[in-house]
């Protein structure tokens, strides 16, 4: 009995303190009009996944499941969470169709938006990993864009980062 107490203490800890790697995948085709995001745990646990349909920009699937896209749907404390993670990596790759003028114009957008987004990032410091790949391609004119942001949290960071939120939601009330 006192070993598999032992050996439960030691699977627990294991837990709370092995770091968790959170990967989100972003994933972007203008000619589809079609949009992924991705959140899985070791590449291969899925989280949480929204697709929206092709050709249909108001319709989009919620981990499987039809929706409508309101703006109710995106305010949520994820965001909020993800920023007091501790970013390791991103990477970005873009086909930009230079076809017409909107894969050009898109490109410049994306590389300035990417140099405000690295530079801050770079500011605060910490073990961080910036790419960005932009490929400009006569053979169409829509845009493809692929980012890979990857996060490094242990379950005692995320346990931190969940009483923080619930001391904030508790301070809001309080206030009201």
């Amino acid at each position: 009995m006192n070993s598999l107490i032992v050996i439960a203490v030691t699977v627990s800890l294991a837990i709370i303190l092995f770091p968790l790697h959170i990967d989100n995948y972003i994933y972007f085709n203008s000619v589809e009009k079609y949009a992924s995001v991705n959140v899985a745990l070791y590449r291969f646990i899925r989280v949480f996944n929204v697709n929206t349909v092709a050709h249909s920009v108001r319709r989009m699937h919620v981990n499987g499941k039809d929706k409508d896209i309101d703006a109710g749907f995106f305010k949520s404390n994820m965001l909020k969470i993800y920023n007091n993670l501790s970013v390791t990596k991103i990477i970005q790759l873009g086909d930009y169709g230079i076809a017409g003028q909107g894969g050009a114009y898109a490109a410049v957008a994306q590389n300035a938006v990417t140099q405000a987004v690295y530079s801050f990032a770079t500011l605060n410091g910490g073990n961080i990993k910036l790419k960005n790949y932009i490929i400009l391609n006569r053979e169409h004119d829509g845009v493809v864009y692929y980012a890979k942001i990857s996060g490094v949290i242990n379950l005692l960071a995320a346990i931190k980062i969940m009483f923080i939120l619930m001391m904030e939601k508790m301070y809001e009330q309080i206030k009201k």
